[in-house]
């Protein structure tokens, strides 16, 4: 779920019913699918809510601002 989004960052939620580590890029394009010029990428491991349950809301930052439109977004996850 989007949570946020400013001129240089944007913040994911996500749930997963492992313990996990999510990694969240942004790229300023695409070619064939898949992302080019990453512009951003944010890390940051779950917390445990219960059985089964854990959460975590990414935040991607960097230096260049993010203009509107286009851009492509992949989450990678390692469990942990």
């Amino acid at each position: 779920m989007l949570r946020l989004v400013l001129a240089d960052q944007v913040s994911v939620f996500f749930a997963f019913s492992a313990a996990t580590k999510a990694t969240l890029e942004v790229f300023a394009s695409e070619v064939n699918g898949a992302g080019v010029n990453r512009v951003i990428v944010g890390t940051r491991s779950t917390v445990r809510l219960g059985t089964r349950r854990h959460a975590v809301c990414v935040t991607a930052t960097g230096a260049a601002p993010l203009a509107p439109g286009g851009r492509r977004r992949r989450v990678e996850r390692t469990r942990l």
